[in-house]
C-alpha cells in the first residue's frame, strides 16, 4: 500500500531512510491475559536495517513537523505465530545505496528467531534490566 496511498507515495518515491537496529519488539495478543512480548533478532544476532520512509508536512499552527515511519511486509513464516506483520528488514551491507534503487515492492530479508520475555515488559513502572530477559532460554 505505500507505493498506492497518496500520503505515502511521494515519501516512497523520493524520501526513503534507514533505521538501525539489532532487535524489535513485537506483542501476541491475547484476549484473555495481558498481551505476550517477544523480542526479535536476526538468528545470528548480527545489526540489520529496518526499511523507512520519512515525511514533513505542515501543522495547524503553521509550523513544519517531520515524521516518519518504518516500513512492514506480511509476516514470515517464523513469525507469523506472533504477529501478522514485520518490518522490512533489509541486509546490512545493502545500505542506503541499495535501499534507495530497491524495486517497489519490498521484501523482508531476515532469518529471524525470537525470545518469549517476561510480561512485565508491558509495564513501563519496571525499569530493570531484567525484564528483557527470556522467559525460557530456548530460542524459536
Amino acid at each position: 500500500t505505500v507505493t498506492e496511498k497518496p500520503f505515502f507515495k511521494s515519501a516512497f518515491k523520493s524520501r526513503r531512510c534507514l533505521f538501525p537496529a539489532d532487535a524489535f519488539y513485537e506483542w501476541k495478543r491475547s484476549s484473555k491475559t495481558k498481551n505476550q512480548p517477544y523480542c526479535i533478532r536476526r538468528q545470528d544476532e548480527s545489526p540489520f536495517m529496518m526499511a523507512g520512509i520519512w515525511e514533513f508536512w505542515q501543522g495547524a499552527d503553521g509550523s513544519e513537523i517531520e515524521t516518519c515511519a518504518i516500513l512492514t511486509v506480511a509476516a514470515n513464516e517464523t513469525l507469523t505465530p506472533i504477529h501478522h506483520r514485520m518490518p522490512v528488514i533489509l541486509r546490512l551491507h545493502i545500505g542506503l545505496t541499495g535501499w534507495i534503487h530497491l524495486p517497489p515492492n519490498p521484501r523482508a530479508y531476515c532469518h529471524c528467531s525470537y525470545l518469549r520475555l517476561r510480561k512485565i515488559l508491558n509495564s513501563i513502572r519496571c525499569q530493570m534490566p531484567s525484564i528483557r530477559l527470556p522467559i525460557m532460554p530456548q530460542i524459536y
